[in-house]
C-alpha cells in the first residue's frame, strides 16, 4: 500500500478537493480505484468503550481498494479523551496492515506532523511520503480571486486588485485564525 500525510493548509481541511484530485491522479495511474472516502474524528472516535474500532474498521472496508482521507488528522493529538483516540490510532495501525490495498491520507498541519508520527512506532513505519502545500503568495490569491469573479460573470478591475492585494497581505500580517488562504 501507499500511505501519505499531508501538511495542509485550512481550506484544505475544509474541502479535500486537492486529496480528491490526488485520488483521480492515482487511479489514472493505477494505483488505486476512483473511490474515495472522508473521515472525521466523529466518524473514527467511539464515545464509549468498544465503539471505536468497529468506526475505523467500517471505514477501511467502505475504502476498500480505495483512498481514506482522515480530515482534520490533528484529533490524534489529543491525549484527554479517555484513551479512544489512542484506540483509533492501535486500530489504524492494525488497519493498514490488514488492508494495504486501502491508500489513507492524514490532512494536518505541518507544525502537527511529527507529533502524530510520534505517538505510534507502527503509524510512523506505514507512512512513505509527505506532500506540503505552501501557502499562496498574495499574487496567487489575486489571481485566483480574478478566476473566481470571471466564472460568475464579474471583472476585477485593476484598481481593485491592489485593494485585494493589500486586504490579503494584511490578513496574513494579523495571522487571524480562520485565514487559511
Amino acid at each position: 500500500g501507499y500511505y501519505s500525510i499531508f501538511d495542509t493548509m485550512a481550506e484544505m481541511k475544509q474541502n479535500p478537493q486537492a486529496a480528491k484530485l490526488l485520488a483521480d491522479i492515482m487511479t489514472e495511474e493505477g494505483h488505486t480505484n476512483a473511490h474515495f472516502v472522508v473521515a472525521t474524528r466523529k466518524d473514527l472516535v467511539g464515545e464509549y468503550v468498544g465503539h471505536t474500532a468497529p468506526k475505523v474498521a467500517a471505514k477501511f472496508a467502505e475504502a476498500r481498494g480505495g483512498i481514506l482521507f482522515v480530515d482534520e488528522a490533528g484529533f490524534f493529538l489529543n491525549t484527554n479523551s479517555g484513551g479512544y483516540v489512542q484506540e483509533a490510532i492501535k486500530e489504524f495501525v492494525r488497519y493498514m496492515e490488514i488492508y494495504p490495498d486501502v491508500t489513507v491520507i492524514f490532512a494536518m498541519y505541518a507544525k502537527e506532523a511529527q507529533a502524530f508520527l510520534e505517538l505510534d512506532a507502527g503509524i510512523s513505519s506505514r507512512i512513505s511520503r509527505f506532500v506540503n502545500f505552501e501557502d499562496y503568495t498574495d499574487e496567487e490569491l489575486c489571481r485566483i480571486a480574478r478566476d473566481m469573479l470571471k466564472e460568475r460573470g464579474y471583472t476585477l478591475e485593476k484598481e481593485a486588485e491592489g485593494v485585494v492585494a493589500e486586504y490579503m497581505e494584511q490578513l496574513r500580517k494579523d495571522k487571524r485564525r480562520t485565514f487559511g488562504n
